[in-house]
């Protein structure tokens, strides 16, 4: 029991190193060159390693993935109204603040708009920030609402979707 209670504890998600976009991409590109030896690869070769890793478990692999970071504090991509923090709040009032397509403004045009708190995630977006490898875990979304995405940079992203009736299928 005292091994699996320390491979547990080893196991999952914890804090990392801080990262600028950036160095992050550094990293995660440096990543990647030394994992394929350099080789350039197709979506193919970096899904069935993916899946070799999983299923196999032979090789430790540390992968960093930025999660939940919340758009108002650390912005999100999208020019908002007065957000400092968002350099491209300098555009404020451009066409893409109030654009449809802005994540922060999906709300607008829905039931949420009479929300008048904020739920990370839900009423403002939350930012994603991954490397080969990252993995979110197959889940209900929050409240069982729809989710928006938008691969803002970097390679193709792999979705896997499942329909949700029935779902023990997904065990």
């Amino acid at each position: 029991w005292g091994r699996r209670r320390e491979e547990a504890a080893n196991f999952g998600y914890h804090d990392g190193k801080k990262y600028t976009l950036k160095t992050y991409k550094e990293m995660a590109d440096e990543f990647k060159s030394t994992y394929f030896k350099g080789a350039t690869v197709g979506e193919e070769e970096v899904e069935d390693a993916y899946w070799n890793i999983v299923t196999c478990a032979e090789e430790d692999v540390k992968i960093e993935y930025g999660s939940e970071l919340h758009s108002t504090i650390h912005g999100s991509g999208f020019p908002t109204n007065g957000n400092a923090l968002n350099p491209l709040d300098q555009a404020t009032g451009s066409v893409y603040t109030r654009s449809a397509w802005n994540l922060n403004n999906l709300n607008a045009s829905s039931l949420l708009r009479f929300v008048k708190e904020d739920i990370p995630g839900v009423i403002s977006p939350w930012i994603y920030v991954g490397m080969l490898f990252s993995t979110f875990c197959w889940h209900y979304e929050d409240h069982f609402l729809y989710s928006v995405n938008y691969l803002w940079e970097g390679e193709p992203k792999l979705w896997y979707g499942v329909p949700g009736n029935p779902p023990h299928r997904l065990l």
